[in-house]
């Protein structure tokens, strides 16, 4: 077992870095920004560009926070709507910490669903000259954190139309050490992947797998958790998602399998619809937005019966152990064999 070298940080847009062990609240995956290049096929999919209504639910998720720092890790990429330079104006006007991430997303978030790199040694280059020197358009600042997005299918993935971005990502990753944090659809996917990167050399509990509470199998994400990966429940604020029925049951049967340390909370709120007004945030503070990580997520944790010590590790504690740049201590097993049998005992079946 390796320790974590003291002087490890995670990297912010504006401000002093995170550091393991610090008292913050973290959204482990998180949007407070998104500005759809032009030819992109939906722009108003995923579109965050009103700054001052940003700037106001972000400083309402700021003052609910306190005395805690609040932060989030922005999980848009350069080249799929992220500008660096905004998250820096709206760390420093709203007093949250942002973490940049850099790496890629699907096709679809780009320009004619073609990614800016003309070939994989320069997103490698691209990639790793953002986590050590400075993002392309923030000098000096550097991301934290290198996305992959995986399609759930290896033919149209990460062995097919994707692969030169994946071959990038995984070069990048090994090169800085970064933490992986992999979009999943739905979960899909999600054993073979695992299986797929222990096999390139990624060690399991350097890999954050999103949007795992959208296929709620709790056999699946124990067995995940046990084979070292960190696994990002999103859906809390997500009505269409059941997250009574499905999101609540999932998180109690997993912390009862003592897997506090493998799951990490977060919103995704990619959609304007999912952020309050400037006037809404103004007049009822803590309403949902960013702040609904703190005034729903930590009551309900909290209802359901998680120590306290859990409820700080699902919320900032784990992300944070897991992102700093060295090799990290891991509760659970990371071998190969491991990874092997979750992919054996759940196919991916049909999902919702």
């Amino acid at each position: 077992m390796t320790l974590v070298a003291a002087a490890v940080n995670l990297p912010t847009v504006h401000g002093a870095p995170l550091r393991p062990g610090d008292g913050v609240w973290l959204d482990a995956h998180a949007h407070a920004w998104i500005d759809p290049p032009a030819g992109v096929r939906d722009p108003h999919e995923m579109a965050l560009r009103d700054e001052p209504l940003r700037r106001a639910a972000l400083a309402d998720y700021a003052r609910v926070a306190r005395p805690r720092r609040a932060a989030l890790v922005d999980c848009q990429p350069a080249g799929a709507g992220r500008d660096a330079r905004v998250l820096a104006r709206l760390a420093a006007a709203s007093g949250v910490t942002i973490v940049a991430t850099t790496g890629f997303h699907l096709a679809r978030y780009y320009p004619h669903g073609r990614r800016p790199w003309q070939d994989d040694e320069g997103a490698r280059r691209a990639f790793a000259a953002e986590l050590t020197d400075g993002m392309a358009e923030l000098p000096g600042r550097r991301a934290g954190v290198i996305k992959a997005a995986d399609t759930g299918t290896a033919a149209s993935g990460r062995e097919g139309a994707d692969a030169p971005a994946w071959a990038a990502a995984l070069a990048a990753r090994a090169e800085t050490d970064a933490l992986l944090l992999v979009h999943t659809e739905r979960g899909a996917g999600a054993a073979e992947l695992l299986e797929w990167l222990v096999d390139r050399g990624v060690p399991a509990d350097r890999v954050f797998l999103c949007h795992l509470d959208k296929r709620p199998d709790a056999g699946l994400h124990t067995e995940l958790a046990s084979a070292g990966a960190l696994l990002g429940y999103d859906t809390f604020l997500r009505p269409a998602y059941d997250p009574g029925r499905t999101t609540w049951p999932l998180v109690r049967r997993v912390l009862d399998a003592g897997l506090a340390h493998a799951l990490a909370f977060c919103l995704d709120l990619a959609s304007p619809a999912m952020w309050p007004s400037a006037a809404a945030a103004a007049d009822s503070p803590g309403a949902l937005g960013p702040a609904g990580l703190l005034t729903v997520v930590v009551p309900q944790l909290r209802d359901h019966g998680a120590a306290v010590a859990d409820v700080d590790a699902l919320l900032g504690g784990n992300l944070l152990r897991r992102a700093s740049r060295a090799p990290m201590p891991s509760a659970a097993p990371t071998d190969h064999a491991a990874t092997t049998a979750v992919a054996a005992t759940h196919p991916n079946e049909e999902l919702p």
